[in-house]
């Protein structure tokens, strides 16, 4: 069972995630023009952040390039 303060900073989490997923597609919706992968690196490196690293590893796994797909 979930005790309240964890549901209470689960539910928290998701609302971050989801208010920034909302900024991006305003982001992507009204500045076509952007650097969309400026930006997708930016709110990656704000979520990952945001989960706990370090902003300085937050910045680096954020910039790396994807693994190829199998």
């Amino acid at each position: 069972m979930v005790t309240e303060p964890v549901r209470q900073q689960l539910v928290g989490g998701a609302e971050v995630l989801l208010g920034l997923v909302l900024v991006a597609e305003e982001l992507w919706c009204n500045q076509p023009e952007a650097d969309s992968d400026q930006a997708a690196g930016t709110m990656s490196e704000m979520i990952l952040h945001m989960l706990g690293l370090s902003p300085d590893e937050a910045r680096d796994l954020a910039r790396r390039p994807l693994p190829a797909a199998a």
